[in-house]
This record gives structure tokens, C-alpha cells and sequence, in this order.
């Protein structure tokens, strides 16, 4: 499946429970207008974070989708930031980024995978937070999310 097809239909589940199902014999123009939401609000979209599971000493891969909607062309390193555990404690990871160097024209995408090793210094089933960045591209910071898992009993 393609990445715009993924996302599109990412977006329609999103949209379950917003929008009223069309009654058996009805069309879209006999179903009226959407019913207010009680609290008046637009819903706040999440930022889509990404989350790393392994054991410990084992490697946990992702993968991410940057686009250039600058007018210029942008060259940056691809980073990670120290990951803050729930005490806290900083924990700085030795990502492996493929490519490690993101160069993308005007309207360029680019499919980044990067791996870690995850260390047993990690708490087991703790989560650890932080961001996956290329800094000389402005608002690429993409939340990160990186857990030990337990081992096997």
C-alpha cells in the first residue's frame, strides 16, 4: 500500500465517530448537517508518535517520512534527542540513521529508517521520550518513544 493511501486512510479513521453514518435508504444531502460537538471545540490533533520496542541488547528499527514544504532546498544531519525517563533521568541513545544526511529540494520527500540497540540500562516497561529531528528543516521534530521490554518469563 502506498504511503498517500496509508494516510488517507489514517485520516478517515480519525474522522469515526465525527460524522453521523448514512441511515439505509438515505443519501448525503438527507442526512443534515453534522451535530455540534457538546464542548464547541475543534479536536486537537495529536502530533503521530513514533515507538521503539525491544529487549534488552536487541535492535529496534523505525522508520519516518520528512517532506520539504520550504521554497528552498534544505541539507541537514538527521538527530535524536536525549530521551527523558518518567523520573526524569536522561538517557542519550546511539541511534544509526539511513541516510544520516537528509537533502531534499522544494517539495522533496525523503523515507528515513534508523535503528537502536536498546542497552540494559533502560528500566524494563518504562518509556523514555524525546524527539527525531533534522534542525535546518523547521517543523520536522517528530516525538519519540523508546521502551525496554521485560524479558520472556
Amino acid at each position: 500500500m502506498s504511503m498517500p493511501r496509508r494516510l488517507f486512510r489514517r485520516i478517515l479513521g480519525s474522522l469515526r465517530g465525527h460524522v453521523p453514518p448514512l441511515q439505509p435508504g438515505s443519501s448525503p444531502a438527507a442526512v443534515g448537517s453534522v451535530p455540534e460537538r457538546p464542548s464547541q471545540q475543534k479536536p486537537v490533533l495529536e502530533p503521530i508518535k513514533i515507538v521503539l520496542e525491544a529487549a534488552a541488547g536487541q535492535t529496534a528499527r523505525g522508520m519516518f517520512l520528512v517532506e520539504n514544504f520550504l521554497p528552498n532546498p534544505v541539507q541537514g544531519q538527521i538527530v535524536a534527542s536525549k530521551l527523558k525517563g518518567c523520573a526524569a533521568e536522561e538517557v542519550e541513545l546511539p541511534f544509526i540513521f539511513v541516510p544520516p544526511l537528509a537533502a531534499l529540494k522544494p517539495r522533496d520527500q525523503l523515507l528515513a529508517q534508523f535503528s537502536v540497540v536498546i542497552p540494559d540500562t533502560l528500566t524494563p516497561g518504562i518509556f523514555y521520550a524525546g524527539e527525531i529531528a533534522i534542525p535546518e528543516l523547521k517543523g520536522t521534530a517528530i516525538p519519540l518513544m523508546v521502551r525496554r521490554l521485560a524479558p520472556a518469563p
